[in-house]
């Protein structure tokens, strides 16, 4: 099915990525490639329009980036609805290349309404949800408000603690 080779297809492009250093001219191969094909395969284009973002940002062409994480996130806006969980990854998304591109106050406020979507849920995802918390906090930092950056840090921190053993390296990073 074409859903199959999609997904044979977006899994060996990963696997690549991490398997190689950087590579600039590739990845804008498939930034561009995954740009035409949000075009062509209007039932995939979500798959592919995040593909496209995540490859623009990596070449550093946070403008094209911006772009087509703005059409995934109107994209799963109009399938979902504005308060959707759906919706946190492409806000999550949105807020770290507007950190990126430094409009940190527009980053913070998309990465505030992740991590609001996640904690509603009844059962979240609790690594995603610290890493919510990190993110928030690091735009608060970006913005020179220092306690409310640690306060996130300190709540992704917590949960780290809570559900992964002393020794994992995600520790290390909160």
């Amino acid at each position: 099915s074409d859903e199959s080779i999609l997904s044979e297809f977006l899994n060996a492009i990963a696997k690549q990525y991490q398997e190689e250093e950087y590579n600039a001219p590739k990845y804008l191969q498939w930034a561009k490639l995954f740009s035409l094909a949000a075009n062509e395969h209007p039932d995939k284009e979500g798959n592919y329009l995040l593909m496209a973002s995540f490859f623009w940002k990596k070449i550093g062409r946070l403008r094209e980036a911006l772009e087509y994480g703005h059409q995934l996130f109107s994209l799963k806006e109009q399938q979902f609805g504005p308060d959707h969980p759906e919706l946190c990854t492409a806000y999550n998304n949105l807020g770290i290349i507007y950190g990126d591109y430094g409009n940190h106050s527009e980053s913070l406020k998309y990465l505030q309404k992740a991590l609001s979507l996640q904690q509603q849920l009844k059962n979240p995802d609790l690594l995603l949800l610290a890493t919510y918390y990190d993110n928030v906090g690091y735009a608060y930092g970006n913005l020179g408000d220092y306690q409310n950056a640690l306060i996130h840090a300190q709540h992704a921190l917590d949960i780290r603690k809570a559900i992964l053993p002393p020794n994992h390296i995600d520790l290390a990073y909160s």
